[in-house]
């Protein structure tokens, strides 16, 4: 998921079905250079789900 237009002011969400104990998640954050830009200053976390 991506807020394309900006900082507009609004809020990007996504509904993520919940996972089992016992599973990795990993998410990833970065910001993006405009619109259609590349990703850039991103990072990985990887948890395990207790």
């Amino acid at each position: 998921m991506s807020d394309a237009n900006g900082s507009n002011g609004d809020c990007v969400s996504a509904h993520i079905p919940e996972p089992a104990k016992g599973q990795y998640m990993k998410l990833r954050a970065a910001l993006r250079d405009g619109a259609t830009g590349s990703d850039q200053y991103y990072s990985t976390i990887t948890f395990l789900l207790t």
